[in-house]
């Protein structure tokens, strides 16, 4: 009797230990969530110092997630190149202001018929 008594008093243990960590999971998920770099944004490698506008995003299939951070000015007369780097080693330092667009990016489209149509 006594076994099962303290089985079950385990038991119970672990299973709210296991609620508490879950809560705390979900309640630091929302915090990065909302810390997600957008493209536009300004930001510096933590690493490097490299900082820059974030323009280009990429996501591989091992869910590994980079920005291509491209910096402004020059550097002796010539474009300094961008790098990608991992999204855990980005902090943003400047959100960006982007206008609300409509439903689909770009300008007006227009193909004549059948351009884009297979045969």
């Amino acid at each position: 009797m006594e076994i099962k008594i303290m089985w079950i008093v385990t038991l119970v243990g672990y299973s709210v230990i296991g609620i508490i960590l879950v809560m705390w999971m979900n309640k630091s998920n929302v915090k990065r969530r909302k810390s997600m770099i957008e493209l536009g944004d300004v930001v510096e490698d933590t690493i490097t110092s490299f900082k820059g506008t974030a323009t280009g995003k990429v996501i591989y299939l091992n869910g590994c997630i980079q920005f291509l951070v491209e910096p402004k000015g020059l550097n002796d007369g010539q474009l300094i190149k961008g790098e990608w780097i991992d999204q855990g080693q980005l902090e943003i330092i400047k959100r960006n202001k982007r206008p609300k667009t409509g439903d689909e990016p770009g300008g007006p489209h227009f193909s004549p018929l059948g351009l884009n149509h297979p045969k």
